[in-house]
């Protein structure tokens, strides 16, 4: 006799790609015309953006650029010029589960940048990018029951939630705000570099909407009008949403925001001069929810025999995500008068296993603007790294992001330079988790012989048994041991159990 299990779908998104590398842009340049030849280079700042992103039949492919500012001081000058140089670049990943349908989410930060001089009009540029490249494509797992059951077949179904991602959506928005200097700070001649940090406070889903609420940390060095270099800073908030498809409650989600395009200008204000910024920005979002797996996990008959059908699952899932804040504290031998500018470039995470966890080490470059002792502007790159330890099971994985969490301080202290900055760390714990369920089998039905077995059976039960495995081994059902028993539960108690065939 065939059993006829009936397949019931579960629909949810299944990861197809996860590239996460570092990759290095380099760049010659010739000093304009224009512009002076060039005496030491004293800083290079860099600002990647991400142009566009496509998927096709077994690859993704991400277009973006990386602007960047070399600051210099000239031959004859004391005070820095500005030279910026545009890299483009192009990633690709390869996987054969990518088609034209996949959901593509992208994300970049810059690990370091620098300058060389080949000569008085010529500059090389070297930039590392890391980025994190992640695929999601629609699937169904096809789960199954049993609608008609036959009397003597004896079923056990188990429920699990899973929590897997189950929507992704996308939006670009553009912030614009305009600024006013404060009117203690110099009035402004040339902007060197600009560093925009976004930070999300809030995320929550409302019906059809992703909502998200967040700041701006926009970072600027510029240049008085007596080309001394001043740094100025402030915090622009925003709040926007993405669409989606299906209408959400207390599902979760994520956001990602990427640049897609920043530009910092100034403006005529008032009777003075003012800034305005204009960022366009591309918000990936993706939602998981926790999914019902109804299972036949184990099926018998008391009469006959059963031929049992199974299908194998396997989800990767996520069993936690936390954020973990620090305080970076570092310093370096140096003698300096002033700090004019400093910034921090994070490196990708790098992961050691241990017995008990996994040891996370996150290097980093600190670039840092001063004046020596006689008042000259000079520019110092300073590397460091940060250990963090992660109690961790053996089967399960991390993926991990690290943030600043605020703004970076340098501080001159005697000889030596001090530099602090907080530090934010993303952990998600993944799993691959793999289920079975019955999706069908062959009965064969028969009939008990009198007298060929005792209608009851006293025995000592073993440790971690249960009374399905029992009524299993012994030809009968849970209900028969219970009642006999008395038992309110199916667990197995210590001791005796009377066994009803």
């Amino acid at each position: 006799m065939e059993l006829g299990f009936t397949p019931d779908p579960m629909c949810y998104l299944q990861q197809v790609l996860w590239d996460c590398q570092c990759r290095e842009e380099t760049a010659d340049t010739i000093v304009p015309d224009s512009y002076p030849d060039v005496s030491r280079i004293v800083s290079c700042h860099a600002l990647a953006v991400m142009r566009s992103k496509e998927c096709r039949q077994g690859s993704a492919v991400v277009n973006g650029g990386i602007r960047t500012r070399v600051l210099y001081v000239a031959e004859g000058e004391s005070m820095p010029r500005c030279l910026e140089v545009y890299l483009p670049y192009t990633i690709q990943a390869d996987g054969p589960g990518l088609t034209e349908n996949s959901i593509v989410q992208f994300s970049s930060r810059i690990k370091s940048a620098d300058a060389r001089m080949v000569n008085s009009r010529k500059i090389v540029v070297r930039v590392n990018l890391c980025y994190e490249l992640g695929a999601y494509e629609p699937a169904q797992a096809e789960l199954y029951r049993l609608d008609k059951k036959p009397e003597e077949l004896q079923l056990r179904q188990a429920e699990y939630r899973v929590p897997l991602p189950v929507e992704g959506g996308e939006r670009s928005f553009q912030l614009s705000e305009e600024l006013n200097l404060p009117t203690n700070h110099p009035l402004m001649g040339e902007i060197c570099h600009f560093s925009p940090r976004l930070e999300l406070l809030e995320k929550r889903l409302s019906g059809n909407k992703a909502v998200f609420k967040g700041l701006v940390h926009l970072t600027m060095l510029y240049l008085t009008q007596g080309d001394v270099p001043v740094t100025y800073s402030t915090e622009i908030p925003f709040s926007q949403y993405c669409e989606l498809g299906d209408v959400y409650d207390d599902e979760e989600l994520n956001v990602s925001l990427e640049m897609t395009g920043c530009d910092l200008e100034r403006i005529p204000q008032g009777d003075g001069e003012g800034l305005l910024l204009t960022m366009h920005l591309l918000s990936q979002c993706l939602v998981s929810a926790q999914k019902a797996l109804t299972l036949q996990e184990d099926a018998y008959t008391i009469r006959g025999d059963f031929a049992p059908q199974w299908k194998q699952y396997e989800f990767s899932t996520r069993l936690d995500r936390q954020t973990l804040n620090r305080t970076v504290r570092d310093s370096r031998e140096l003698s300096a008068r002033e700090v004019a500018d400093a910034r921090v470039y994070l490196d990708a995470p790098r992961q050691k296993r241990l017995p008990d966890g996994v040891e996370v080490q996150i290097p980093a470059t600190a670039q840092i603007l001063y004046y020596d002792e006689n008042g000259d502007l000079q520019g110092v790159t300073h590397r460091m790294e940060f250990t963090e330890k992660i109690s961790l099971a053996d089967n399960v994985e991390c993926r991990i992001k690290a943030d600043l969490g605020g703004d970076v301080a340098a501080m001159p202290t005697g000889s030596t330079l001090e530099i602090r900055f907080p530090l934010s760390l993303e952990v998600e714990c993944l799993t691959k988790t793999q289920f079975r369920t019955l999706c069908g089998g062959q009965m064969t039905k028969g009939e008990e012989k009198p007298g060929a077995r005792p209608s009851i059976i006293v025995r000592r039960t073993r440790t971690g048994e249960s009374l399905w495995d029992i009524a299993k081994a012994n030809g009968t059902t849970v209900e028969r041991i219970r009642s006999a028993n008395r038992l309110n539960s199916e667990e197995a108690p210590a001791g005796i159990l009377l066994i009803p065939t």
